[in-house]
């Protein structure tokens, strides 16, 4: 083979290379076509977030890995099918997500982060007493290194993003979610099973906020990222109502969904006039003029 052959191979297999690579690589914090399974459906979504830099991308942490919505498409991100029990985005960068729950073999997965928007996963640490398997899980939009999650029975605290963890007995019921405020570090929501409570020293102590709602079964909430006293709750028995006054007082929006029970809602951090409501049944709607009206999306 001449010298001239050699050289063209070459450089055609290096063009192949940059192509390939290009393709794998994520590009600016988001999956690329070749890191994603079309779906259907989801099975049983646990998590619930709005892409912090594209509000019209949401991310649904599943029993078989996670999945995003965008543009009206259903994706499952990379190969892995563990079971997210636990999952939170960071404020500001699209590319690192974190999550807790079971691989897909069984036993606990730990404390678990992606520097790629989700395409692989790297252990961060087992946790106290761990593996732990953290079934909530959320991140200070103030702090990203603060961090909240239970796990049995307990409440835990991560002060540098999940290296390390301090684990206590909160006088709060069994929480379904934990939503910190979006300008205070110290201000943390958990909505309970026995209604929404407020800490004003990052989970230290808890007070019961919104009395006329202890019995109203709260199971979602939010706050706007960009308004902090406008509140988002969904109850069983009032349906999804909002406050513009810190909770003081509720404004029932008419609103059925559906017939579906709504068990997340999220707002885009980016235009906090489009709000996203996840359904027991794996719907998804979305409203885009701060949660008046509401479309079936997924």
């Amino acid at each position: 083979m001449s010298k001239q052959k050699l050289i063209y191979g070459a450089v055609a297999l290096a063009v192949v290379l940059i192509a390939w690579n290009a393709v794998q690589s994520p590009d600016n914090g988001n999956p690329t076509p070749r890191g994603l399974t079309e779906k259907e459906d989801v099975d049983h979504g646990h998590g619930f977030a709005v892409d912090p830099n594209d509000p019209n991308k949401v991310y649904v942490a599943t029993h078989e890995g996670l999945y995003a919505f965008q543009d009206g498409a259903l994706s499952r991100i990379g190969n892995t099918t563990h079971d997210f029990m636990g999952f939170t985005a960071h404020p500001s960068d699209s590319r690192m997500m974190f999550t807790s729950g079971h691989p897909a073999r069984g036993g606990n997965l730990g404390f678990l982060r992606s520097a790629d928007s989700g395409m692989t996963w790297e252990k961060v640490s087992d946790g106290i007493n761990g593996p732990i398997d953290f079934h909530v899980l959320s991140m200070s939009p103030m702090d990203p290194n603060l961090i909240y999650g239970w796990y049995g029975d307990m409440m835990h605290r991560s002060m540098d993003q999940g290296a390390t963890w301090e684990a206590f007995t909160p006088d709060i019921a069994q929480p379904i979610s934990f939503i910190p405020h979006p300008t205070d570090p110290n201000v943390l929501y958990a909505v309970t099973i026995q209604g929404v409570a407020k800490s004003s020293d990052q989970g230290d102590t808890w007070e019961y906020v919104f009395p006329s709602r202890r019995t109203a079964a709260v199971v979602a909430f939010a706050i706007d990222p960009n308004a902090s006293d406008v509140f988002y709750l969904y109850s069983r028995q009032y349906g999804l109502e909002k406050s513009t006054d810190g909770g003081t007082t509720w404004t029932t929006i008419e609103e059925s969904f559906e017939s579906e029970i709504v068990t997340n809602l999220a707002i885009a951090r980016s235009d906090s006039a489009i709000v996203y409501a996840f359904t027991k049944e794996n719907s998804i709607f979305r409203s885009d003029d701060s949660g008046q009206a509401w479309k079936k999306v997924f």
